[in-house]
């Protein structure tokens, strides 16, 4: 019989996946701080496939953030580097320098097919830094055309909906419920579109980055989620500092108006959030099971930064506080970490693209020295110090810096040279500067031990100027933008794409008067009547809502 030409040809042509290439699956949140999984500890949390994660893989029990803020710690996260090196010092919009190696471009050159779903939050929003494919979902945009959610909600016919991840301005830490269903929901949505490329993917190596919004705020739950922890046994916030530096001064006027009922709602819809994402993960390692490559998969868990959540008294992140600063981090590979371990030394999202690398065998070849190291290596066998933490926010005088041992922690904040030192044994809730106090012998060898480190750290990692003659140097306080005096912290946006709309497909959107109704009558314990509704009109706010509301 003849040769046919297809037999040569037909092997070409079909894919053949190369066993060789683990997987690597990012399961990410927003603003999702360490102590809030049951298996972990957190008795009041249902998250029972985080839960999996951690008695099949690998926890951190003392993992951190570089950078207590979303654009900055995922950048550090996608280049290994610190905000100096990769020029994201808080949510500010620098573009990231060229010849800066970034993950997922290391791995599409080593023939992984990279693609992410859900917030990135990159500057700008569309950088695709390696990716293949994004399916974007950001909190905010300035054209419904950058974002795929907004284009998916406006297919299936919701898309008249102004406030779909929930009203910021003037209901941005306030009790609110989604004005979209479960099905349609962005915390649903990121699992769909999760799963699907999933099952798409499943004949190549691929480098998947699931990123959810929650539990950032606004925390706008459908129904089953807003009453999960309703009435529930959850932990009551921690006491409150009595001379607070003002930067945890200001953290605690988020909430606009402050009363205990109302604290006691936001914490559960907090927690409902992460139980709405989990439900989202099990169904995401469910089709890895189905596809035949949850083995052959290095699966990483983890969050940007964590969340005041009215511990302290304060709102939000942008603090040294543990609570903003730890985070959760699993990561389930069983050929390198053993399951159901544990691990007590440090690690942060700087570690995290040397950890893939390593796993993936791909070696990391540009100059430039990385901070961080694979957590693959065993427990003391690296080069890494990670008995401390260093962390750092902002630039300039509004930039503070952090270290974290074993048992205390050291602040400095540049604006005015104010020290802190915290004994975490003593006083975990971070209420007690021992600065301000008289010191036994161990904290102040502690303090100068802690300084020094500090010092160090800054010099090598920290924006040029933080350190004259071997001492850190305090910034001269800049001028910042004149706000209205009702500003007292609150958030001020509204959303962008309302107003940058093409003529052609201009949408007559519902207006705030309806969707804040609409969002807050079930929930009750929050008194519309005591918002700022000064600062809300004058950012823009509807004036017919404020009408209703000083009617009612």
């Amino acid at each position: 019989m003849a040769e046919l030409i297809s037999d040569y040809t037909f092997p070409f042509f079909r894919a053949t996946r190369d066993e060789a290439k683990p997987n690597v699956l990012l399961l990410f949140t927003d603003e999702q701080r360490f102590d809030t999984i049951h298996a972990l500890g957190a008795e009041h949390m249902l998250t029972p496939h985080l839960d999996r994660l951690v008695n099949e893989g690998c926890t951190f029990t003392r993992a951190c953030t570089p950078n207590p803020v979303c654009v900055a710690a995922r950048h550090s996260l996608l280049t290994g580097l610190y905000s100096r090196e990769h020029g994201m010092a808080t949510n500010n919009s620098a573009v990231i320098d060229p010849s800066i190696p970034r993950l997922p471009q290391m791995l599409a050159d080593d023939g992984y097919q990279c693609e992410e779903v859900g917030k990135m939050h990159f500057c700008p929003a569309r950088t695709h830094h390696g990716f293949h494919r994004m399916q974007l979902q950001e909190e905010l945009y300035r054209h419904i055309e950058d974002d795929d959610y907004a284009m998916y909600l406006r297919a299936v016919g919701l898309g008249t909906i102004k406030h779909v991840h929930g009203i910021r301005n003037p209901l941005y830490w306030q009790p609110q419920r989604s004005l979209l269903p479960e099905g349609h929901h962005p915390v649903t949505w990121v699992g769909d579109r999760a799963c699907d490329a999933l099952r798409r993917l499943r004949h190549r190596p691929f480098f998947l980055w699931s990123s959810w919004i929650a539990p950032h705020p606004p925390l706008a739950l459908p129904d089953r989620y807003a009453e999960l922890y309703a009435g529930a046994d959850i932990p009551a916030p921690t006491p409150r500092e009595e001379h607070p530096n003002p930067r945890l001064a200001a953290a605690r006027r988020e909430c606009d108006y402050e009363d205990p009922a109302k604290t006691r709602r936001m914490r559960e819809l907090y927690y409902g959030a992460i139980s709405m994402v989990d439900t989202q993960i099990g169904r995401v390692l469910a089709q890895l099971e189905e596809i035949g490559q949850l083995d052959n998969t290095l699966i990483i868990f983890t969050s940007d930064h964590g969340e005041m959540l009215g511990d302290n008294g304060a709102w939000s992140k942008c603090l040294p506080n543990d609570q903003a600063v730890r985070i959760p981090m699993i990561i389930r590979y069983p050929r390198r970490f053993a399951p159901g371990t544990r691990r007590e030394d440090y690690s942060d999202l700087t570690d995290l693209l040397p950890t893939i690398l390593d796993v993936c065998g791909i070696p990391y070849t540009a100059a430039r020295e990385l901070p961080g190291e694979s957590l693959g290596l065993a427990p003391g066998t690296g080069l890494k110090d990670r008995s401390v933490h260093y962390m750092e926010h902002e630039r300039n005088a509004g930039r503070v810096i952090s270290l974290r041992g074993a048992r205390y922690k050291f602040n400095y904040w540049f604006a005015d040279g104010r020290e802190e030192l915290y004994d975490l044994r003593a006083d975990p809730a971070e209420t007690r500067n021992l600065l301000q106090t008289a010191m036994d012998a161990d904290a102040q060898a502690a303090h100068a031990l802690l300084k020094a480190t500090l010092t160090s750290y800054e010099a090598h990692y920290g924006w040029p100027g933080g350190v004259h003659d071997g001492k850190l140097h305090p910034s001269p306080v800049a001028a910042g933008p004149i706000w209205p005096p009702c500003v007292a912290g609150l958030d001020w946006q509204m959303p962008m794409h309302v107003f940058n709309q093409l003529p052609e497909n201009a949408t007559p959107y519902q207006t705030d008067a309806v969707e804040v109704i609409e969002a807050t009558r079930k929930e009750p314990v929050l008194q519309l009547e005591r918002l700022n509704w000064e600062f809300y009109l004058s950012s823009g706010g509807d004036v017919e809502l404020v009408e209703k509301i000083r009617r009612q």
